[in-house]
């Protein structure tokens, strides 16, 4: 369970609510990167360290979703970043 301050400033009250959104935001693409190496390793494929660092350190959230969707389909790692 997350406990939020209420503020009386509206100006921190925006602030709060929107960092609140980014911190949710990376949470999600965080959460999408690591699912592309679990499916991949999942279904039999090596995922070498430097590929796991790089599709880990993304934050372009339509660059994971990208890989999220090849991941079905490829059969190397390297084929998701070609």
């Amino acid at each position: 369970m997350t406990v939020t301050q209420k503020f009386k400033s509206p100006i921190m009250q925006q602030f709060q609510e929107e960092m609140l959104a980014k911190g949710r935001a990376e949470g999600e693409v965080r959460g999408e990167a690591k699912a592309v190496v679990r499916v991949l390793r999942n279904r039999g494929i090596e995922v070498p360290d430097d590929a796991e660092s790089r599709i880990l350190s993304c934050t372009d959230i339509e660059q994971i979703d990208s890989w999220l969707t090849g991941v079905a389909t490829v059969s190397h790692v390297d084929e998701l970043f070609g």
